[in-house]
This record gives structure tokens, sequence and C-alpha cells, in this order.
């Protein structure tokens, strides 16, 4: 694929999933920093820590496994995007044609292409597939 991805969700989730992992390393961060000296701590301190850590591994389980599925679905996401444009690289050109074509016939499919911006199209590539999946509905009579 010669584009790059430039969907909006893709940056919102890795910036979601790299802040996400940052918490991970302080809470891991937290929980050696509570067993560095532990042997000096009150019984008292002793006990708040333990609580602290347990209250850390639980958050640091939740987290990885949060982690873990934002993975699973930005790569299942990824592969959907990158078939569509791959879809739309190899069929637009085709696609338009027999659209501007049946537009001569089909006045609902004129004003739809009529609307289009063409040329941010090739700047906005969730547009394109949006375009795309939209053209080949009304050319399918959906």
């Amino acid at each position: 694929m010669s584009q790059t991805i430039n969907h909006p969700y893709t940056k919102e989730l890795q910036e979601t999933l790299n802040v996400t992992k940052l918490k991970c390393g302080y809470l891991e961060k937290r929980l050696e920093l509570i067993d560095s000296e532990y042997s000096s701590k009150s019984e008292y301190d002793k006990n708040e820590a333990e609580l602290i850590k347990i209250n850390t591994k639980n958050e640091l389980m939740a987290l990885k496994r949060v982690i873990n599925e934002k993975e699973k679905y930005f790569v299942k996401f990824m592969q959907q995007y990158v078939e569509d444009m791959d879809e739309v690289e190899a069929n637009f050109d085709k696609v338009v044609s027999d659209a501007k074509q049946k537009s001569e016939t089909d006045n609902d499919l004129k004003v739809f292409l009529s609307k289009i911006i063409w040329d941010n199209l090739d700047k906005n590539t969730e547009a394109k597939i949006y375009f795309y999946k939209q053209i080949k509905k009304k050319l399918n009579g959906n």
C-alpha cells in the first residue's frame, strides 16, 4: 500500500496505549520502591505497604489486560483498514467511472457525485474508503 494510514483512530489508540504502558511502568516501579528498605519500616508501614502492593498488582493486571485487548483490536482494525485501502486502490477508478456512467440515468447518484470534493479524497484515506463503499452500494442498488 503506497499511502500512509492517516486514520484519526490510529493516533488516538497509539496515544492511549503509550499512556497506559507508561502507567504500568510507574506501577512496577512503585512495587520495587515498596520492597526497598522494607525491613526498616514499622509494622504499620509494612501493613500499609502490603495493602498498596495488593492494589498496585491488581491495577497492573487490569492495565495489562487492557493493553493486550487494545493491541489485538488495533491489529484487527488495521488489517481491515489495509484490506479496504488495497481494494480502494485497485478498484477506485473503475468504480468512479461506472458511477459517472450510471449517473447519466440515475439522478440520485448524479446528485451524490456532485457533492463530492474530489481533491479531498486523495488527502483523506478514511473519506476515500467511505466514499468508495457508498458508491459501491449505490451501484449495486442498495
